[in-house]
């Protein structure tokens, strides 16, 4: 164990910078991710609210188009969390 790396809760070690073997570093992951949030899920999310409103104010078309983009924010989720594993010589 590194002196230098603070432990969790279970007294495990607690990455916090770059992993010499892999590269991957956690401040590089988390900005991967809430970019990609920004991005990708917000905008869809942001296009099924408008959408609904849309629907609220009597567009029948609207209410399916903010379904696809509620199922797509989804599915990129999905696919930000499994890109977000965390390599195994880190667990």
């Amino acid at each position: 164990m590194d002196d230098d790396q603070p432990l969790t809760a279970d007294g495990a070690e607690r990455r916090t910078g770059p992993d010499r073997r892999t590269g991957w570093s956690p401040e590089v992951e988390r900005a991967r991710i809430a970019r990609e949030l920004h991005d990708e899920v917000l905008q869809l999310m942001l296009a099924a609210v408008q959408h609904l409103q849309l629907a609220s104010d009597g567009d029948a078309e609207a209410l399916a188009r903010a379904e696809q983009h509620l199922t797509d924010a989804v599915a990129q989720v999905r696919r930000v969390i499994a890109e977000g594993e965390v390599p195994v010589g880190d667990v």
